[in-house]
């Protein structure tokens, strides 16, 4: 996923601000005043006019137009909590509707304990064995408890492995429900630049130590990198009832399509899920 980098201000400003991977610092300028957008938008609007008229013999005329109607933030599928449909394994979801409004209700942290595992939510994973993974965390302000760790593919690329949990007050209802709407928030934020498309490759009910829970795996794909080679990421998202009042807890593995390192880092670490 896409990181570091400007981002919403997650103490709902206006301006954005800059997330250097471990905190975040002060609130970008404002580029141009209120007057000179409008001195823009209207010479733009004399220009459409001028170029209109020499180019029709007749000067404007009407004719049928054509809205487009894309977003430059694709999404995957809207969050509905009364959709009874969840993905499908091989299901594709194309880009072009509205960017998910995500809760934000906490801030990342990277802290591995004294037994080299992460903990949050009630659940915890080992830290990987690979130098290449650093105390950096990611940013999901939808999480709280948020710890993870993160790994470089490029520059403005990394892996990543997060556990942490949601609450059902943000509309994180059940883990089935909230397996599909981490998908969402994550495909249709900062963290996938250039998303174009999504594909479910495992949708299934599954258990850990008497806790019932749901994982999604899901390709999502990015375009218009520098790095042809990056394709996009696979998601493992994992969310549990482990029966704490009104939240469920979360473990999210990112990985590089293609890219067999990470791949294979993170496989790694998700087999080592616990509770506790």
């Amino acid at each position: 996923m896409s990181q570091p980098g400007w981002y919403p201000d997650p103490e709902g400003g206006r301006d954005p601000r800059y997330w250097d991977g471990t905190r975040w610092l002060e609130r970008a300028p404002r580029r141009h005043s209120r007057g000179l957008w409008f001195f823009l938008g209207g010479l733009a609007v004399v220009v459409v006019v001028v170029v209109a008229l020499m180019i029709s013999p007749g000067g404007l005329v009407a004719g049928p137009s054509t809205v487009d109607t894309r977003s430059h933030r694709p999404s995957v599928q809207p969050w509905d909590e009364l959709s009874a449909t969840p993905e499908e394994p091989g299901d594709t979801v194309p880009g072009g509707a509205q960017p998910e409004e995500c809760p934000s209700v906490g801030m990342p942290h990277s802290e591995v304990g004294a037994d080299n595992r992460l903990h949050g939510g009630g659940l915890s994973i080992e830290a990987p064995d690979s130098p290449r993974w650093v105390n950096q965390p990611t940013y999901m302000p939808w999480m709280s408890e948020q710890n993870s760790m993160s790994r470089e593919i490029v520059p403005g690329w990394v892996a990543s492995i997060d556990v942490g949990a949601v609450r059902h007050e943000d509309g994180f209802s059940s883990p089935r429900m909230a397996a599909q709407n981490m998908v969402s928030c994550m495909a249709s934020s900062w963290m996938f630049q250039g998303f174009t498309h999504s594909e479910t490759l495992v949708s299934e009910v599954f258990t850990i130590d008497g806790n019932d829970g749901w994982h999604i795996r899901e390709n999502i794909y990015v375009t218009g990198w520098e790095h042809e080679d990056i394709a996009g990421d696979v998601l493992d998202v994992y969310v549990i009832d482990l029966g704490r009042d009104g939240e469920l807890a979360v473990l999210v593995g990112c990985a590089t399509i293609d890219h067999t390192a990470s791949v294979n880092e993170v496989r790694s670490v998700l087999e080592t899920l616990r509770v506790g």
